[in-house]
């Protein structure tokens, strides 16, 4: 019976420190530009560029998903209130001081501000030559978020060679 304990309280203590693990390299994850084959909310897999950040309170994701002859942006930040109702909302891309604004849909099923845009189009160009942007959804009230650009030349040169 003594034993038996020591053996749950083991392995209790063991599934804990996993799971703190386990966490701690989602966290790890984040915060570096990653291309990789993803899967899609009933769509499937697709290659996929993303960064995320949690750093200094702002929570968010942005990725760049391959398409049909053009790229899906979708910045998704992690914007607070119930009930959010966005139709269409223009997100300007700060790009060391240069405007890049990029009219989006709202996707309300993950909260992602969505467009499609070019291979070519000047704002991956200027991604790429960036240090970072500073993201901002006009006329919301949501704060400016800071995205930094290193590592993106290399993930959405990946992205973009491999897009069929």
């Amino acid at each position: 019976m003594v034993i038996s304990r020591c053996f749950t309280v083991l392995g209790i203590l063991a599934g804990s420190s996993l799971a703190a693990a386990s966490a701690h390299a989602a966290e790890a994850d984040c915060g570096k530009w990653e291309t990789a084959f993803t899967s899609l909310a009933g769509e499937g897999e697709a290659l996929n560029t993303s960064f995320c950040s949690a750093a200094g309170g702002q929570e968010f994701s942005f990725e760049i998903t391959c398409g049909s002859g053009s790229l899906n942006l979708r910045f998704m930040p992690q914007i607070e209130g119930d009930g959010l109702t966005f139709d269409k909302v223009t997100v300007d891309y700060a790009i060391d001081g240069k405007s890049h604004a990029v009219e989006t849909q709202f996707e309300e099923l993950d909260g992602a501000f969505a467009a499609d845009i070019a291979t070519t189009d000047p704002l991956i160009a200027a991604m790429k030559a960036g240090r970072s942007a500073i993201v901002t959804l006009k006329d919301t009230k949501a704060p400016a978020y800071t995205v930094p650009l290193a590592g993106f030349t290399r993930a959405i040169s990946k992205l973009i060679r491999n897009c069929g």
